[in-house]
């Protein structure tokens, strides 16, 4: 069987294991050894599914299976664990954003031919300064986009921002949102969006995954893997 989620046990559709006021939704059918393009986004859309009638929902990591034996030992060892995360995720969805910083621009890029091109005698030298100036800036760009993103993170009806990566060409976040506000949340993030400098986009709404996803070694936390943000 191919594991998709972890639910309440009352609003588990029949294609779940259930164990006390827990269930493991299962995909039955013949699933192949290697998992395929196609098989992940049939995950994908099974799990958005859930998410459209379960109150709450812990997606499994896409290609993770398990016996009915193995299922119940899950459920049964880490329910205290599966309580706790349905709890935090229970009434909400997640919104993505991602940013990739501006570009150094064709004025900097012909500044840079010149100097490598020997017009200064000095261009290594420039050049050399030029890039540690880029890469600081760059870097700047990626802490005010994370202070930004935190900041954020007090509006009303957000639950939680996680930011899941960070550097100097990339900035990804999720927000853990309450269903009640997604709407308006997503609006304002957009503004948000709109005012950060380089390339940026909200992405969502989709079914927790950033906030509890569940590895098949048993790790439930914060991961960017099944965002398409």
């Amino acid at each position: 069987m191919w594991a998709l989620a972890v639910v309440d046990a009352n609003s588990a559709p029949k294609e779940s294991i259930v164990l006390d006021d827990l269930a493991m939704v299962v995909d039955p059918g013949q699933i192949p050894s290697e998992t395929t393009l196609e098989q992940l986004l049939r995950h994908a859309d099974q799990v958005a599914r859930l998410a459209t009638h379960c109150e709450a929902v812990l997606p499994v990591r896409p290609g993770t299976r398990m016996t009915e034996a193995e299922a119940r030992a899950v459920l049964r060892d880490r329910s205290d664990e599966f309580r706790h995360a349905l709890g935090r995720v229970r009434g909400c969805r997640e919104l993505g954003l991602r940013a990739t910083p501006p570009s150094a621009g064709p004025q900097a890029s012909a500044e840079l031919h010149r100097h490598a091109d020997g017009d200064d005698v000095d261009g290594a030298g420039q050049i050399g300064r030029a890039y540690l100036l880029r890469k600081a800036a760059a870097w700047q760009w990626a802490d005010d986009v994370v202070a930004a993103v935190e900041e954020f993170g007090v509006h009303d009806g957000v639950r939680e921002a996680a930011v899941l990566a960070t550097g100097p060409t990339e900035v990804k976040a999720s927000l853990l949102v309450g269903s009640e506000r997604l709407a308006t949340v997503r609006d304002q993030l957009e503004e948000l969006a709109a005012g950060i400098p380089g390339q940026v986009s909200v992405s969502g709404p989709f079914p927790p995954y950033s906030f509890a996803t569940l590895d098949p070694d048993g790790t439930a936390s914060p991961s960017e893997r099944g965002v398409p943000a």
